[in-house]
């Protein structure tokens, strides 16, 4: 082996070294989720915007809807989401939403981080209509932070743990304030949620414990019996654990960085490493969407994030098959690479337009599944088929020796 290879070869095995060291730190970032003293409570089950879920995800989501950059305590998420309900005045005062838009900025004291009552005051609100109306284009920032801080103030109304067959869940809270008919065991369900929150205020870890147990056996058979499907639910509990879309992205990187080395060295072998970080890649992104396709219970392609995450997975599947077939890097590089942007901007989308809602009247036919399955696979293989030639055309135009006139008479 040359000195040219040699060093090729050594700075590949320090690229893929240093990717692998940067997956292990992040994965280890994600495990370090602040413990839960009544674990229980992670599979009450409740109905938000149509759908079951775990409270898990209901406050994962939550959380989750105050947006980019939102400045959150670092513990447990139903922690975080009982105590904006048992003490919702001091959370109202917690610098949570991060602002970006520069008339926000300046009207709030140049502050990029604001409190829901520096929001709600009637001089704020005020200035805001003044703003929206002599800014037109500062109306969008302003909706969508109106959005994040009532998602704050909304959390107490939208915990619809206590289930109704045939009918919308309540909350206790609405329970209580309506005075709404209910029987013995939502009954009791009301009561068991008050015990959890008197030992989540008393600070007692046992007793918390115990009363978390007593509400989850009451609301989970309350809740099958008003038609939830426990398997479902077990579904959306690995779903939101696992985050197999977050996870598919970071293989996707890794296996980008996998196939940049291979072709900087030369070397068959390290494809073949990157071919099999693809393959890991594409088999959580296929969870990912199996377990979606549970969770909504149709093929999940009624909105951009479902429709970007299936054209994505087409792509990569495409690479997989073009790749064993063609035995070429550059197939697998341009499918990963799509792969790992494409799915970035599905995990950083906004929630409110990821997350599971009911379909739409519109999209309400049997010829969703096959009509959009066509299109994204059709996305798919354009996208693929771009970026291959892109890099083909980068590859011979940064060739030495005459590479760029080579390219110019190819074309």
């Amino acid at each position: 082996m040359n000195s040219g290879s040699a060093r090729h070869c050594r700075l590949a095995i320090a690229y893929v070294a240093c990717g692998v060291l940067a997956f292990l730190l992040g994965a280890s970032a994600w495990s370090a989720t602040a413990e839960l003293p009544g674990e229980a409570l992670e599979q009450v089950v409740v109905q938000d915007y149509g759908f079951e879920k775990t409270l898990l995800t209901f406050a994962r989501e939550r959380l989750g809807l105050f947006g980019r950059g939102a400045a959150l305590p670092d513990e447990h998420p139903i922690v975080s989401v009982l105590g904006m309900i048992l003490r919702q005045n001091e959370w109202r005062k917690r610098p949570l939403f991060k602002i970006h838009h520069p008339a926000l900025i300046a009207m709030f004291g140049h502050r990029k981080l604001i409190c829901a009552d520096d929001f709600l005051n009637d001089s704020a609100l005020q200035q805001l209509r003044h703003l929206v109306q002599t800014q037109p284009n500062a109306e969008p920032a302003v909706s969508d932070l109106d959005r994040r801080v009532h998602a704050l103030l909304d959390v107490k109304s939208g915990l619809a743990i206590v289930p109704r067959a045939g009918e919308e869940w309540l909350s206790p809270y609405e329970v209580r304030k309506e005075q709404a008919a209910t029987g013995a065991v939502q009954g009791a369900i009301v009561a068991a949620y008050a015990d959890v929150c008197r030992a989540f205020l008393e600070d007692d870890p046992k007793e918390f414990a115990k009363t978390a147990e007593n509400l989850a056996r009451l609301n989970r058979t309350a809740a099958e019996q008003a038609g939830a499907h426990p398997f479902r639910l077990r579904v959306d509990r690995i779903n939101t654990q696992l985050q197999p879309f977050s996870q598919s992205a970071v293989l996707y990187l890794l296996a980008t960085m996998v196939y940049v080395a291979a072709l900087l060295a030369g070397r068959r072998a390290i494809a073949t490493a990157g071919f099999a970080l693809m393959v890991a890649g594409f088999a959580a992104h296929a969870a990912g969407l199996i377990f979606r396709t549970v969770l909504v219970g149709r093929a999940p392609m009624a909105n951009m994030y479902e429709s970007l995450v299936v054209a994505v997975a087409g792509t990569v599947l495409l690479a997989i098959v073009l790749d064993r077939i063609y035995k070429n890097p550059l197939i697998g590089l341009a499918g990963v690479l799509l792969g790992f942007v494409f799915m970035v901007i599905a995990v950083k989308m906004p929630l409110h337009q990821s997350r599971i809602a009911p379909l739409r009247p519109a999209l309400q036919s049997s010829w969703l599944t096959y009509h959009v399955t066509t299109v994204m696979l059709s996305y798919s293989a354009f996208a693929l088929s771009f970026l291959v030639s892109v890099v083909y055309l980068l590859r011979r135009a940064a060739a030495g020796n005459g590479g760029r006139a080579r390219l110019l008479k190819a074309l």
